[in-house]
């Protein structure tokens, strides 16, 4: 019990006041805010069949031959290099939010048919960063076709000093 509500009680009992004291939880500074729980099978479920970067698999062949039909490394860096140009601004932008940030790594899911599903910034999907990123990959990244009906890339950017 906080040591102003004890000494509210005695001056209470003191006067002859008729006194109920509810057993209270200990006091945490924490009072009144979110707590986050852990979540059960069901969400952890439904969580991962929303999330496009958990059924995609995490296939780029590095040697240059795909046999399963993924895009090759080199394939992704080409239409990247290509891109990375318009993608610099979003990066300059949040340069100015935070001084310290120096690149970003870009992970997206590519479909199929070459387009982009989903992007996910150094690890966060919905962050200002991770959204203007998102918009301008799909709006202008072209990859081509694969056998695959989706596979996981990842590109990594730099700015200047």
């Amino acid at each position: 019990m906080p040591a102003r509500a004890s000494r509210l009680a005695t001056a209470l009992i003191a006067a002859g006041a008729l006194l109920f004291v509810a057993p209270l939880a200990p006091w945490s500074p924490l009072e009144g805010t979110a707590v986050a729980r852990k979540a059960s099978k069901r969400a952890k479920r439904t969580r991962r069949k929303r999330d496009p970067f958990a059924r995609a698999p995490q296939v780029l062949d590095i040697a240059g031959k795909s046999k399963t039909g993924a895009l090759t490394a080199g394939q992704v860096a080409k239409v990247m290099h290509k891109v990375a140009p318009r993608l610099e601004p979003c990066l300059v932008f949040e340069r100015r939010r935070d001084p310290e940030l120096r690149g970003a790594f870009i992970e997206f899911v590519i479909t199929g048919a070459g387009h982009v599903l989903a992007t996910r910034v150094n690890k966060k999907r919905f962050s200002s960063l991770a959204r203007c990123i998102h918009k301008k990959l799909r709006a202008t990244a072209r990859f081509p076709k694969s056998k695959l009906p989706r596979q996981v890339a990842g590109f990594n950017m730099r700015l200047a000093q």
